[in-house]
C-alpha cells in the first residue's frame, strides 16, 4: 500500500507545474485549473528499493483537495483529514494532514499552492507540440527532483507525462491517458463517509 500511497503523492506534483509564472502554456493550464476540478487518467511505474510496482487509476484534485482510485486504493483527502481505504484488506486508515515539511507529504496539493516556495521551474525544452519542465525543489517536499511534459496541440495544454526522482531513493514514471475538467465538486466528494462501511472492515483512526 505505501508504494501506491507513494506514487498518489508524487503524482500530485504533476499539478503543481501548472501554477508555474513566466510560459504561456503552463499560464493557460494554471488558469484552467484554478476556476475547475481537474481530472487525470494515468498509469504509472513506481520502483522503491529495487522493487518495481505498475498500476493505473484517476486522479481528481482542485484547490487543496483530492481523490485518488486505483489499484484497489481510495485516498480520499478534503485539505484536512485524508483516508486511505484499502479495498482488498477491508481497512482504512484516517489521519489529519501534517504541518510544515511533512505536509507535503500528507497533503500533496499543498506542492503547487506554494510553488514558488517549493520549485524553481526551469525553461521548456520545446519538441513539436511538448513542452517540457524540469523542477528543482527549494525546500524539503518528498521530491528531489522531477519534469513534466505538457502536450500544446489541444485547444488548452494538457500534461502528458512525468518522470519523479523521489528523496527516498524512489523513482516514479507517468504516462497521462487524458485529462479533463468539469465543474468544481463539493467537498464531500473529497471526504469518505464512514456510515457506509460495515464492522467487517478496520479502521484505523491516527488523528
Amino acid at each position: 500500500m505505501k508504494r501506491i500511497i507513494a506514487s498518489a503523492f508524487v503524482l500530485c506534483g504533476l499539478y503543481v507545474a501548472a501554477a508555474a509564472q513566466g510560459t504561456s502554456a503552463l499560464e493557460q493550464l494554471c488558469a484552467k485549473m484554478a476556476d475547475c476540478s481537474a481530472v487525470l487518467n494515468y498509469s504509472y511505474t513506481l520502483t522503491m528499493a529495487g522493487v518495481k510496482t505498475v498500476g493505473d487509476g484517476v486522479l481528481t484534485v482542485q484547490d487543496k483537495s483530492y481523490l485518488m482510485n486505483g489499484n484497489g486504493v481510495r485516498i480520499y483527502c478534503n485539505g484536512s483529514v485524508m483516508w486511505v481505504v484499502d479495498e482488498a484488506g477491508k481497512e482504512i486508515m484516517i489521519d489529519s494532514v501534517s504541518q510544515g515539511a511533512d505536509a507535503y507529504l500528507s497533503n500533496p496539493v499543498l506542492l503547487f499552492t506554494n510553488l514558488e516556495e517549493i520549485f524553481n521551474v526551469g525553461v521548456p525544452v520545446a519538441n513539436g507540440a511538448s513542452r517540457t519542465y524540469k523542477l528543482t525543489p527549494k525546500v524539503s517536499c518528498g521530491i528531489a527532483s522531477g519534469e513534466v511534459t505538457l502536450n500544446t496541440s489541444g485547444v488548452s495544454p494538457m500534461f502528458s507525462s512525468g518522470t519523479f526522482d523521489m528523496s527516498d531513493g524512489g523513482k516514479l514514471d507517468v504516462k497521462i491517458k487524458s485529462m479533463t475538467f468539469s465543474a468544481k465538486k463539493p467537498l464531500t466528494f473529497y471526504t469518505l463517509d464512514l456510515s457506509t462501511f460495515d464492522s467487517s472492515w478496520m479502521i484505523t483512526d491516527l488523528r
